[in-house]
């Protein structure tokens, strides 16, 4: 039987491209195990109460640097965290929101206060210390629900987001509450499980039980809804209280506050 010489050179380049595709394939791998990485540790997928929103995650191949604003250097900036907003991949411009939907920070936790129920997004993003994206960007995703359960009165204000900015003119506020049935004002001795809502703007909302929260500029009615009018420049205030029906605060006492820029 004739065995078939192997031509050396052929083998030579069999070899050759094995070698050069396992060092490809190898070297993706590593690239990948080294890219920034970004890690959710909270909130969990649902959440069972309105209120404050707390985000933690973990970080791995970047370091955290709290030197928002200067120049960028390469494996090191800050976090960007986003509510409902889609985070910013445009290099070469500092990412941000719409105020009041996002934070700079170089913590890896922040807390969205006045979160209402329903589907919500959350994204993290790894920034430049000069605020813009990576090459790649490395943005994480979370989609949290929010259903209310049965328990204390809550109650937090939905619009205007807190930290955001509006024109001069007329603000409206949006509320939800929860746990609280709702009605309009009598001034009578309390009934359990019962009461409205006040409106302050500009002054601190009341904690004092037993005595009346409203005063001579607060707003009191069972409206989830009130609007401020002619609300001039500058940084601004927004609370609101959940009272009984005599505008006492409730035992524990529920308020919720905002701070707007009017410009």
């Amino acid at each position: 039987m004739r065995h078939k010489r192997i031509n050396p050179q052929m083998s030579f380049m069999v070899l050759t491209l094995f070698l050069l595709q396992a060092s490809f394939f190898l070297s993706c791998a590593t690239a990948a195990e080294l890219a920034p990485k970004i890690t959710f540790l909270a909130p969990p997928t649902n959440v069972y109460s309105i209120g404050d929103l707390a985000i933690a995650v973990s970080i791995t191949n970047f370091t955290i640097a709290d030197k928002q604003g200067q120049a960028a250097v390469p494996g090191e900036g800050h976090l960007h965290y986003y509510l409902d907003a889609d985070a910013s991949t445009t290099q070469g411009v500092p990412a941000g929101a719409a105020p009041g939907t996002w934070t700079t920070t170089a913590s890896t936790t922040y807390t969205f206060p006045n979160v209402g129920s329903g589907a919500h997004s959350i994204s993290v993003e790894l920034v430049n210390n000069d605020n813009t994206p990576l090459n790649p960007p490395i943005i994480a995703t979370k989609q949290v629900l929010v259903v209310p359960e049965l328990g204390n009165p809550r109650a937090v204000i939905l619009l205007p987001r807190d930290g955001g900015q509006l024109p001069p003119g007329d603000v409206i506020i949006s509320v939800e509450s929860n746990n609280l049935l709702l009605v309009a004002p009598t001034r009578q001795t309390p009934a359990p499980g019962e009461g409205h809502i006040i409106y302050f703007m500009d002054e601190e909302a009341s904690a004092d039980p037993g005595n009346p929260a409203i005063t001579d500029t607060s707003f009191s009615t069972s409206d989830t809804t009130y609007t401020w009018h002619n609300v001039t420049t500058g940084t601004h205030t927004f609370s609101i209280e959940l009272v009984n029906d005599d505008d006492t605060p409730l035992t524990p006492g529920v308020v919720s506050k905002i701070t707007v820029t009017i410009k």
